[in-house]
């Protein structure tokens, strides 16, 4: 049976919503610690928005390479982590608004910032993607060795 449409799933949005809590506290929590790259660029920006698209890429993977019987429950896993809790950690809108307001009078390194945002993270994305997915194939090989094999009863007549 198909799951519902995400809106019409009280559990479905439970899920995001737990990982929407923990991806803004992680995310309010980088952002400070590492505090401004200058005085309109934030370091907590391009490295929470950069580390966010490595890891999306790699939930992305890793799930790719499940089984179908598997579907329903890795839906759950990517609700929780790759729509809410990265939905939450990363932040399209702050990186707009610091170039905006860098370029009135830093145009230059305002449309660098943006560009090298969104370059980078694409490329990362690509990485986490490639290693999701040779993480989760090393993991389905190794529960399928641990799975009794099944021999098939031919009749030899």
């Amino acid at each position: 049976m198909a799951s519902p449409p995400i809106y019409r799933d009280p559990r479905g949005i439970a899920l995001i919503f737990v990982g929407g809590i923990a991806g803004s506290i992680a995310r309010g929590l980088l952002t400070e610690a590492l505090g401004p790259l200058t005085s309109h660029i934030g370091w907590g920006t391009l490295v929470v928005n950069l580390s966010g698209a490595l890891m999306l890429g790699f939930i992305v993977g890793f799930i790719a390479t499940l089984p179908p019987v598997k579907a329903e429950r890795a839906r759950s896993w990517y609700l929780v982590f790759g729509t809410g809790f990265m939905g939450a950690y990363t932040t399209y809108s702050t990186l707009v608004n610091e170039s905006v307001s860098q370029a009135s009078t830093r145009l230059v390194s305002a449309g660098a910032y943006a560009a090298f945002t969104l370059v980078l993270g694409l490329a990362l994305a690509g990485v986490g993607m490639v290693a999701g997915l040779k993480v989760g194939t090393r993991s389905e090989l190794r529960r399928a060795k641990r799975r009794p094999a099944t021999h098939s009863q031919e009749d030899p007549a």
